[in-house]
């Protein structure tokens, strides 16, 4: 299987784990111009594959941005609600 990554995303390659049916398995990795290219081998069947990233490599938004966004979001809706009921009612 392989399996492309941005490198914006993760700064270290280092930290990332690869596991199947809840087993760390071995990987390769190689460089790209803007991604990694993760590569392992499987048998031909039905597996769980998870890949730990180590969250804490990964750049989020800090939740008040987030909060904000919601709050901003929501006012103009209720904005353009408000100008709908105006509109109907003149």
């Amino acid at each position: 299987m392989k399996v492309t990554v941005v490198k914006g995303l993760i700064a270290d390659i280092a930290h990332i784990r690869v596991f199947m049916d809840g087993r760390q398995s071995d990987f390769s990795i190689v460089s790209l111009d803007n991604s990694w290219l993760l590569s392992f081998t499987y048998e031909h069947s039905i597996h769980q594959v998870v890949m730990d990233f180590d969250i804490n490599i990964i750049p989020e938004f800090p939740s008040l941005s987030v909060i904000l966004l919601f709050v901003i979001a929501t006012f103009a809706v209720a904005l353009i609600r408000m100008h709908r009921i105006k509109l109907t009612l003149c």
